[in-house]
Parts: structure tokens; C-alpha cells; sequence
């Protein structure tokens, strides 16, 4: 493949569709798509849709291919990420959407020829190039005490996956802090108001955003670091208005669907900000799920020690239970959709299903 002349969106099945029905649905997959195998969305459903699918998901690229799309897109455009450790056995039927924007990783389109082209301009985003060893040398310096080392996930540490004891190679873009024990979470906020107040020390304006992936029920507390452009809301919206532009239609003529759970998955309500058909669903298993609930007294709380008002203060209360209007500053016709409420009794991949059967 020569990456100076070929273009990923042309061929793409991605663009293909979008040019068909303009629908587009947007669908992290661990915690927002769990389900047995009988009950599990698939990549097949919305195959019989006609709609275009984009995985947005904490997996890494060769977590989101079949074996057989894997060594298509090794043979014909050049991917190089070495296979997982990790079976797909429990990923079949959640595997080659028509894209992937992998959190931490680089966007994928697969080809109506078989195979998933990278879409390499993302790379030439400013302050891309070079991003992790930048901020691993930064936090370094910041780490006298070593509490930030000794946080870095497995995945950080690059003989951790030739030994296996990493399931995948560590990503691109992407720095993943655990904390365990009994005061994980003080260590926590400690190591993040450490390099949020240090910005200084990186030389330049900040070029990283934190989102939180804790699961304080049980004792676990993670921050991931990213780059500014690579937060899941970014990536989404770069890839549709490209692919969008390559299938002739205007971005704001689209219909977007977007399922998540998660801080990482809450980043994508304001991409696209001109669409007015946009719904997003907190799948109804969130543990965010009370943070947004009008009445509830964890209503606009903090998770974890993380914000949550700047998104409550903007729903909006409508006829029916749990489903709100979202306020954008470019429209507001933005429907936010609380699972927990809407979806009473459904979680996970049924709730998705109901998401996308209603028509609101």
C-alpha cells in the first residue's frame, strides 16, 4: 500500500452506505453491547438494516477484526499490530463494522475488497506525531515519588505482551493509569491534580485530555490519557465528516445513533454539532445511569471524582420517562436517551435494540 496516494474512503463500505441511507450508528461494544450470544447485537443486524455501523470501543484494532479481515488488512494495506493473546471466541458476532475508531488507536475503514485501510491523515493531525513518548517522558519528570509508574497498566510496559502477560500490544495513543487497593481512589485524583496543575512542565499547550473508566463498586479505578484530537468524540466526527464529504452528502442531512456507557462514550454527544437527527443512549446498566436522572440525588454529581453537571445542566425534561432533550449550542434538537429509565428492566445489548426500534 502506498500511503501517499491511496485513499481509504473510496472503496469503502462505509461510504457506500452513507451515500445509500445516510443512517449512521455509532456503538461501543464492552459494558454497552453485553449480552448473551442469543441476545447479542451484531454486526449482522444492522448488515439487514442498511445502515452503516462504526465501532467505538477501548479495543484495540485487531480486537475488532475477524481473523480473516486481519490478514486481509496485513496483505493488502499494511497493518502491523500483531495478533492479540486474547481469543475472539466471546467477540463473535461484535467484530468488522463497516469502521473502527478504536480509543487510543488510529481509524480503520474496511474495504468493499476485504480488508481495513487505515485512514493515515488522522496521523498528520497536529500533535499527533510522537504523542507517547512525549507525555511518558513529561509524566516522568513529574514522578519523583514513582506513584505514577507504578500505576501504568501492563499494557504500557512493551515486554509485557511478548512475555503474555499483556493481551495486546500497548496502543498508539493511549496511556492507561490503574489504581488498586485501599486508598485507589485518593490516589487517583492525587496523580491527576498532579498533571493536570504541571501542564507547564510539557513546554507547550496541553496536549492530552483524562477520562475516567472506574468502577468504584468494585475497587477499580483507571484514567486514560489521550491526545487532545483522539478522545472518542473526536475520532467519530473527523472519520463521518470525511467519509460523508466522500459520499456526497451534506454532515448535517445525516441520522446518527451513538450507544455507550461510559465518560469515554459521553465525549461523542457533542461531535457533529450541526446534525440534527442525533440520538445517544446511556445504555441502561451504566453506572452513570443516576448521575442523570432528574430527581435522583446523585442528579449532576460527581462519578469517581468526575464532573458531571456540565452535561446535566444541559438535559432538558420531555413527555417521556428518561428521555431528555440535550442542548447544543448549535441546535436543540439532540435527544439524550437515560436507558435506565426509558428501557426499564433492559441492559446491554437489549437496550440498544430498544434504542434503535424507537422512534422517538
Amino acid at each position: 500500500m502506498d500511503g501517499n496516494t491511496f485513499d481509504p474512503f473510496k472503496n469503502s463500505v462505509l461510504v457506500g452506505k452513507i451515500a445509500d441511507t445516510g443512517v449512521i450508528n455509532v456503538l461501543d461494544l464492552d459494558g454497552t453491547s453485553d449480552g448473551t450470544e442469543e441476545s447479542r447485537i451484531t454486526t449482522d443486524t444492522f448488515a439487514r438494516m442498511g445502515s452503516a455501523l462504526i465501532h467505538a470501543s477501548a479495543r484495540s484494532e485487531e480486537l475488532l477484526m475477524s481473523p480473516v479481515q486481519y490478514d486481509l488488512s496485513v496483505k493488502r494495506h499494511g497493518f502491523s499490530r500483531p495478533r492479540s493473546h486474547k481469543s475472539l471466541v466471546n467477540y463473535r458476532g461484535q467484530l468488522d463494522a463497516d469502521a473502527m475508531c478504536p480509543f487510543g488507536g488510529v481509524p480503520q475503514l474496511l474495504q468493499e475488497s476485504g480488508g481495513y485501510a487505515p485512514d493515515l491523515s488522522y496521523l498528520a493531525l497536529p500533535g499527533m506525531d510522537d504523542w507517547y513518548w512525549t507525555l511518558r517522558r513529561a509524566l516522568q519528570e513529574l514522578d519523583a515519588d514513582f506513584k505514577i509508574h507504578n500505576a501504568l497498566s501492563v499494557l504500557e510496559d512493551e515486554r509485557n505482551f511478548d512475555l503474555g502477560i499483556a493481551d495486546v500490544q500497548r496502543l498508539r495513543f493511549r496511556i492507561q493509569l490503574d489504581f488498586r487497593g485501599r486508598r485507589a481512589y485518593e490516589e487517583m485524583c492525587e496523580i491527576r491534580e498532579r498533571i493536570y496543575t504541571s501542564r507547564l512542565l510539557f513546554g507547550r499547550p496541553r496536549n492530552f485530555r483524562m477520562y475516567d473508566e472506574s468502577n468504584p463498586a468494585k475497587e477499580r479505578y483507571t484514567t486514560y490519557i489521550v491526545p487532545r484530537l483522539a478522545s472518542k468524540g473526536r475520532c467519530v466526527d473527523w472519520l463521518i465528516r470525511r467519509a460523508a464529504k466522500a459520499a456526497g452528502r451534506d454532515v448535517s442531512s445525516l441520522s446518527i445513533r451513538i450507544a455507550g456507557d461510559t465518560f469515554t462514550d459521553m465525549s461523542m454527544l457533542s461531535c457533529l454539532p450541526e446534525v440534527r437527527d442525533f440520538r445517544f443512549l446511556l445504555e441502561g446498566a451504566s453506572r452513570l445511569t443516576p448521575h442523570f436522572t432528574f430527581g435522583n440525588e446523585l442528579f449532576g454529581a460527581p462519578f469517581a471524582g468526575n464532573r458531571t453537571r456540565g452535561i446535566a445542566r444541559r438535559l432538558r425534561e420531555t413527555n417521556r420517562n428518561g428521555i431528555y432533550r440535550f442542548l447544543e449550542p448549535m441546535n436543540d434538537t439532540r435527544t439524550f436517551v437515560n436507558g435506565n429509565l426509558a428501557y426499564e428492566g433492559k441492559a446491554g445489548s437489549d437496550s440498544v435494540k430498544v434504542f434503535l426500534e424507537d422512534t422517538l
